[in-house]
């Protein structure tokens, strides 16, 4: 909020125009106080917007199963977070994570698991069920689109919104940002449509929206929009690495809910959305994990990285090496199985199913003016995986 006294105070004569413009009072704080969000509670895209949640809805009142949106920017590497409880996806409220670590290598909780992420037991597969207990994420930031591929604002103006991918999720995302890349398509030059894919949990499919006649590309003026959103000073604390406090650890006081803004033609696509007004506001719920000891899935397996095939038995090495259709000589030991499992998977491996390739339409798209290529712009999504 400005305040109105000082933005109309005359400044005295002998203040000179070259006075330190307070640099050593901002250093280190947040810009402000956080933009928008996108939660999927609940299999739901809600937006948050000054502290109110508001449900995308269709033209018929119903729920909106997908968003079409650009992808700004995004937080480097993986996320991780730890709830002490069992996730119940149609609860309401949802506990704030007991640890997390925003750069997935240290906590930035008061009383952490333990030192480090790599040494943390909470973060070692088969530490819940056969899966993590601390569960990884990516923080992306998108802009919302409308139905014609032009940037929607909310109101008057064009917001970014903060978006939590979950563990479940970043295959789809990670396939996604390599065919991209694959197409040499810069991920703000582009309409994606995020959606929910079938099934009880919330998660996510990731493709290039395409209306009938092809790929939908942004006008050279709204890829320079998202550009100078992307390099904003809130946008760049909302993926930063550095947690302004620690988490908190104990219930927050019930807020007051603001009057309803008036209706917005956020995220329209092919139909006409409403939005409407929900009550509590509650943290990004965390991700289904596997809680009961049973046969490995594909998706598991191929979700392994060097660091979690180095807490595996060789009867679950073996397992696993199976599911991804690894053959090995008879009697090999342990370490020539990781060796092999972490080379599949860092290779890509097999994913269920395929991702759509884009079909990119005559012309080629905007090209960057901030002189990043499409490969270095997509090194900003792309998780870094062992």
């Amino acid at each position: 909020m400005t305040d109105l006294a000082l933005a109309n105070t005359q400044l005295p004569a002998w203040l000179s125009k070259d006075t330190a413009p307070n640099d050593d009072l901002l250093s280190g704080l947040p810009s402000g106080g956080g933009i928008p969000s996108i939660s999927i509670r609940g299999r739901a895209f809600r937006a948050v917007v000054e502290g109110e949640e508001h449900v995308v809805k269709g033209q018929d009142g119903g729920i909106r199963s997908y968003i079409d949106v650009v992808l700004a920017t995004a937080r480097p590497g993986v996320s991780k977070r730890y709830y002490p409880g069992t996730y119940d996806p149609k609860a309401e409220q949802q506990a704030e994570p007991e640890c997390f670590s925003l750069d997935g290598v240290k906590p930035d909780v008061a009383e952490p698991q333990a030192p480090t992420c790599q040494t943390c037991p909470l973060n070692k597969f088969g530490s819940k069920g056969k899966g993590k207990a601390c569960s990884d994420y990516k923080v992306i930031v998108v802009v919302p689109v409308d139905g014609q591929g032009r940037l929607a604002p909310w109101g008057d103006e064009v917001l970014p919104f903060r978006m939590t991918v979950p563990a479940t999720s970043l295959r789809a995302l990670r396939n996604y940002g390599n065919e991209l890349k694959l197409n040499k398509i810069p991920m703000s030059a582009v309409v994606t449509r995020i959606y929910f894919e079938d099934g009880e949990y919330p998660i996510l499919g990731f493709k290039a929206a395409d209306q009938g006649n092809g790929v939908q590309f942004l006008s050279q003026d709204d890829f320079n929009a998202v550009q100078d959103i992307a390099g904003q000073d809130d946008v760049q604390d909302a993926v930063g690495t550095i947690a302004a406090l620690p988490a908190p650890k104990t219930e927050p006081a019930p807020q007051p809910v603001p009057p309803a803004p008036p209706e917005t033609m956020l995220f329209q696509g092919d139909d006409v959305p409403q939005v409407s007004n929900v009550e509590v506001v509650e943290p990004a719920p965390p991700e289904a994990t596997v809680e009961e000891d049973g046969p490995w899935t594909l998706e598991e397996a191929q979700a392994l990285t060097s660091e979690d095939v180095d807490g595996l038995e060789i009867k679950d090495l073996k397992e696993v090496a199976g599911l991804l259709g690894i053959t090995i000589e008879a009697g090999k030991r342990s370490p020539t199985y990781r060796k092999a499992i972490v080379a599949h998977n860092s290779a890509g491996g097999a994913a269920p199913q395929e991702p759509e390739t884009p079909s990119v339409p005559n012309g080629a798209p905007p090209a960057p003016t901030n002189g990043q290529t499409g490969d270095a712009q997509l090194d900003d999504i792309l998780a870094k995986w062992d």
